[in-house]
């Protein structure tokens, strides 16, 4: 009985995590079927290098025959995966694949999984039986820990990923010269990754608790789920054009004249960094925002009474 009400309550936030899970896995099918499978080349190189059928329309992106195993050298999915190591394939899948579909969905996710976990308590008015056992406080706190919690599906995805390149490259960092072309190449991330990796794991959990913290304030703004989601939704977009137009390109950019801060103020785009960055920057720009977010948060649940009126309003 526990069980199933427990299933019952995170139910959402699981379904959210099967998504982002599913995002994952086919990011490693897609990057296979792409570049290891090697479905394309093994047409080109049965097509193109033989008398008959060189002229087939497929052969027609080839200059000449040096063009031809130029590009069969360089794609041969047998040296492709001898070349791959397991930081090169983790950044692939990442920065490459459908995985960094996540870069638009990962704010509308958590926002589900908060809304979905903790509005159905305070639409029902169920909250009040909690308020009954447990001080305001203790209960504020509960819900705090649950944003913290779901806050925690992005970075835990990134660490599998991780993990799954760990084990399908038997644990090889050895970096071959070649991978050096690629555009997921960066020297400071290769020498430093496990740093990286922290530091990116880092920046989407502040990222998720950003977006969590804006879920729980429409949940108890909005009696429908779905206008709290949209309304979450429409914050987060305030506080993204908010940060990178107003904060950045008006006041920093123009005002003060400080240029070439474009990737620090797109929280977007925390994601990855092929370049060098200034981490603790980044961290500095994030812990403000959020500490905005929860001094906003905390102005508008500090009272009780404010609450249980705006619940009764919804209700009425």
């Amino acid at each position: 009985m526990k069980k199933s009400i427990a299933f019952k309550r995170n139910k959402i936030p699981l379904l959210c995590f099967l998504v982002i899970l599913g995002i994952t896995c086919f990011s490693f099918y897609q990057y296979y079927r792409t570049y290891l499978a090697g479905t394309t080349y093994y047409k080109i190189k049965n097509t193109c290098t033989k008398e008959e059928t060189k002229d087939s329309p497929i052969c027609a992106r080839f200059k000449d025959q040096k063009h031809l195993e130029a590009f069969l050298e360089a794609n041969d999915p047998a040296k492709r995966y001898d070349r791959l190591d397991t930081i090169t394939l983790t950044c692939e899948i990442v920065e490459n694949n459908a995985y960094n579909v996540l870069q638009i969905l990962s704010p509308l996710i958590v926002i589900v999984a908060v809304v979905g976990k903790i509005h159905p308590e305070i639409k029902s008015g169920s909250f009040k039986n909690y308020l009954m056992r447990m001080n305001y406080k203790d209960y504020l706190k509960k819900n705090i820990k649950e944003v913290f919690k779901i806050a925690g599906m992005i970075p835990l995805s990134l660490l599998l990923i991780f993990l799954t390149s760990a084990i399908i490259m038997k644990s090889d960092f050895s970096l071959h010269e070649s991978v050096k072309g690629l555009a997921v190449y960066g020297e400071w991330k290769y020498q430093h990754f496990f740093l990286y990796g922290t530091f990116i794991c880092l920046f989407q959990y502040l990222l998720g608790v950003i977006y969590g913290v804006i879920a729980l304030f429409s949940c108890y703004k909005n009696k429908n789920s779905l206008v709290a989601v949209i309304s979450a939704y429409i914050g987060y977009l305030i506080v993204y054009f908010g940060l990178y137009i107003i904060v950045y390109s008006l006041f920093i950019n123009k005002i003060l004249g400080l240029k070439g801060l474009t990737e620090y103020f797109n929280i977007s785009g925390y994601w990855f960094f092929n370049q060098d960055m200034n981490y603790l920057l980044i961290l500095l720009i994030l812990v403000i925002v959020l500490s905005i977010l929860f001094a906003a948060l905390y102005h508008f649940l500090k009272k009780k009474e404010r609450i249980m009126m705006e619940n009764e309003k919804q209700n009425s």
